[in-house]
């Protein structure tokens, strides 16, 4: 799988708005979360951008709930870490403000994979092939 390439990242997030504020800090020593990210973004063929949006169709948000879940079982983040590495810039009233989402987000999600992977074999198996990747 393709590597980020951090510099074109952060170039984009200084030219667009809606990107993953992880990201942005040029600083951050950490980037597992960003390999957690390039990996999910991968397999579900949709972009980090997209991912870490607002949006709320159906395929992004279960590359998204992946992704929190990911981040919670194998890297053992916080929830309050896993908000900031999910939170992005939005426009309101023309000023960019950062909205970070919050504990709620991220349990639910992570409840919402266990449930899935307990029940259904397909995610079972999808969990097994992004252990591989992340180990």
């Amino acid at each position: 799988m393709a590597r980020v390439d951090r510099r074109e990242v952060i170039k984009a997030i200084d030219e667009r708005e809606n990107l993953p504020l992880v990201l942005a800090s040029p600083f951050s020593d950490d980037l597992e979360p960003v390999r957690i990210l390039n990996i999910v973004s991968e397999y579900f063929n949709i972009s980090i951008k997209d991912i870490m949006s607002s949006c709320r169709n159906a395929p992004l948000i279960r590359a998204r709930h992946w992704a929190m879940f990911l981040m919670r079982r194998h890297l053992r983040l916080t929830l309050a870490e896993i908000g900031k590495v999910f939170s992005y810039k939005k426009r309101v009233n023309g000023r960019i403000i950062d909205v970070e989402r919050n504990h709620a987000t991220i349990i639910h999600a992570t409840n919402k994979i266990e449930g899935w992977i307990e029940v259904y074999p397909e995610e079972s198996q999808l969990y097994e092939f992004f252990k591989t990747y992340i180990n």
